[in-house]
């Protein structure tokens, strides 16, 4: 393990001195991945900057709640650690007086059950430190005790009016967490020594309002809680005629929360969901959160934008996925919950691979597996289902051997079901489904290091299409196949959450000539006819220097590799493919072929127009593989390589050129 990043300390430092823990989720992400993988030894060295990892994490931990789970983990790494560490906090008074604010499961960690034990004599003094502690957490917080004995911990005014200025609500989800905690344990004395604030904040509760439609009985306990206020009632009335038409607009109860007597939304009100707090409906408080976290995602791979094709954004995605999977956990537990004791149809569990669909293909395709159970009709479920699902079962496939594989593919089938919530095309079921497996990625997350996720996510994909392609070419057996490439293609179309949602051009060539290609052959064993030789794909270009056209009197070649394991029946669906519409003519029409990543091994580039200063050499790791191995591992290379130009990076890019044609060097 290496040492912790050289300028690790020096990010924390900054933060905690600017106070500017929102931000902070990268030097988080940074001191977590050092924490966990430091030996003990490792940790016992940086001993020295405990005071600041502490100061950090518990400032971090007040601002950013859905990243409990993850804090807890570090924490727990830090207790358990020599040196010092666990001293450094217990020892310090102001950070155990800040901890007593932080939720009961970092209070259990930390071994923290309140405040620090003073004796009786000392009260007074004892009062002076709380109210300096609240003085150094937050600037303009008032240190006393709130109604429940914790001290108040009042937001970042200044981010607060940042965001009202920049119109950034649909980020604000902790920053309306942070507000609605100070504001619902606070007294009338805490309140009333904020009230200079009153105007922008309530410029940021109504433009919160507007955006965040889930948040909105949470809105009305935060309004109601400030009228209650002389002070915090005259500051709306101040800026009531610029914001008397916003206020009107808004859904459901919100208008009276807000002081507009009469002007509930009633149609809208109709047309919602029902209330959290419906009579007969248990509260979801918890199941609204996680709905928002899901749906902030939705909204924020939307908001992107797609003019222009780019490399896959590790910082955005790692983001977006810690806004979804490193929430708070039980934020999504009563939905999982009910998900558990209900259970889910079993139609949702149907696999469309091994479960056919009306239409023709099935009933004429051979029997190949003797024994095989009837197929279960799939026609009766919702469109989002279908094509969810083949994600979903391909995650289960790979958990045992690919569980990084399995954590990507169970992420895109979420982001197909939270788009189509997001368009309205949801059911209950595909509910249920949605946050099922939100509860299930969130579990398995924490055992997997995505630090370099999405270049093996993509490196595997295109592995996986290289050898069902290499497999086509060299005759495998046609019935296996369509469910090859079938399967390839899923994983190809599941890098579109690396790209904001959208597949770029080459990679959405490759899904879908390993589609067509599929169909192709499926209609063949329809009509019993033999498929057309298959036209692979054509290697992307490969950089000037490098490039040579093959020799004329060599003809391509081309080993089968072995490909991820398939599904057990090779029946093929079609609900997530459009079937081909049957010709007139008997004659079954070849696919176009589409440049890709193929796999076929091309002539070796004519070592002259290498320069002499790159000409390879077989690395002795190389030495004992054989040659299928050396052109798999050589399509590896070249694929990291194609990802790494893709980036900027010449000096990976060149590393794993310069690999591969040490693999390729002798094979002629």
């Amino acid at each position: 393990m290496a040492a912790w990043p050289h300028d690790l300390c020096e990010k924390l430092q900054r933060v905690v001195k600017l106070n500017a823990f929102m931000g902070a989720n990268e030097e988080f992400n940074s001191l977590k991945t050092a924490v966990l993988k430091s030996t003990p030894s490792e940790l016992a060295a940086q001993a020295r900057h405990a005071g600041l990892v502490w100061e950090f994490l518990i400032g971090f931990a007040g601002k950013k709640a859905f990243y409990r789970s993850h804090v807890v983990l570090v924490v727990k790494a830090l207790m358990a650690a020599a040196g010092g560490w666990p001293e450094a906090y217990s020892g310090n008074a102001a950070l155990r007086l800040q901890a007593a604010a932080l939720h009961e499961e970092l209070q259990a960690v930390l071994g923290s059950d309140g405040l620090p034990e003073q004796p009786a004599s000392a009260s007074v003094a004892g009062a002076g430190l709380s109210a300096a502690i609240g003085g150094i957490r937050s600037p303009g917080a008032a240190g006393s005790a709130a109604k429940n004995g914790k001290p108040v911990v009042w937001p970042e005014w200044s981010t607060l009016e940042a965001i009202v200025r920049m119109d950034r609500f649909m980020s604000a989800n902790d920053e309306f967490a942070n507000l609605r905690a100070a504001v619902l344990a606070a007294d009338p004395v805490q309140l009333a020594s904020q009230v200079a604030h009153a105007g922008m904040l309530w410029m940021f509760l109504i433009g919160f309002a507007e955006r965040k439609s889930f948040y909105r009985s949470h809105v009305a306990e935060v309004a109601n809680a400030l009228r209650l206020d002389a002070g915090w009632s005259s500051g709306l009335e101040a800026i009531w005629p610029d914001v008397e038409k916003r206020v009107k607009a808004l859904p459901g109860n919100l208008p009276a929360a807000f002081g507009c007597e009469g002007c509930e939304n009633k149609e809208e009100e109709e047309e919602k969901a029902p209330s959290p707090d419906a009579k007969g409906k248990p509260s979801s408080d918890k199941s609204e959160a996680s709905v928002q976290k899901v749906e902030d995602l939705a909204r924020e791979v939307s908001v992107t934008g797609n003019t222009e094709v780019a490399r896959p954004n590790e910082k955005s995605l790692d983001e977006r996925l810690s806004a979804m999977l490193g929430g708070d956990h039980e934020d999504s537990q009563e939905p999982a919950k009910v998900v558990a004791e209900q259970g889910l149809p079993q139609s949702l569990l149907q696999d469309p691979i091994t479960s056919s669909q009306s239409g023709s293909w099935e009933e004429a395709a051979p029997a190949v597996t003797g024994g095989a159970a009837a197929p279960v009709p799939l026609s009766g479920l919702p469109d989002v289902l279908k094509t969810a699902n083949p994600f979903l079962q391909r995650a289960k496939e790979q958990e045992a051997t690919q569980p990084l594989i399995s954590h990507y593919l169970r992420i895109h089938a979420l982001e197909l079901l939270i788009g189509a919530k997001q368009r309205g095309e949801t059911t209950p079921e595909a509910d249920a489904l949605l946050f099922s497996t939100f509860s299930e990625a969130e579990a398995k997350k924490a055992s997997l290091d995505l630090t370099d996720g999405p270049s093996q996510m993509e490196a595997f994909a295109l592995r996986s299409f290289d050898s069902a392609v290499a497999n086509d070419v060299s005759g495998l057996p046609v019935n296996k196949l369509p469910v090859q490439l079938y399967v390839a293609s899923l994983f190809v179309d599941a890098l579109a959450q690396f790209h904001t949602g959208i597949l770029p051009p080459h990679l959405l060539k490759i899904s879908q000539y390993a589609k067509g290609r599929a169909l192709h052959i499926r209609e063949c064993l329809q009509r019993g006819v033999e498929p057309s030789p298959p036209a692979p794909p054509e290697p992307l270009p490969a950089p000037p220097r490098m490039q040579s056209p093959a020799r004329p009197d060599t003809a391509p070649t081309a080993a089968p590799v072995p490909a991820p394991a398939p599904a057990a029946s090779t029946a093929f669906p079609v609900g997530p493919i459009a079937p081909v519409a049957p010709a007139a003519a008997p004659a079954v029409a070849d696919p176009p072929a589409v440049p890709s990543t193929a796999a076929v091994p091309q002539a070796v580039a004519a070592p002259s127009l290498i320069p002499p200063a790159v000409i390879p050499v077989l690395r002795p790791e190389f030495a004992g593989l054989t040659r299928s191995k050396k052109l798999a591992e050589a399509r590896k290379k070249s694929d990291l390589a194609v990802s790494a130009l893709e980036s900027d990076d010449t000096v990976h890019a060149r590393a794993h050129i310069l690999a591969a044609l040490s693999l390729i060097e002798g094979l002629t």
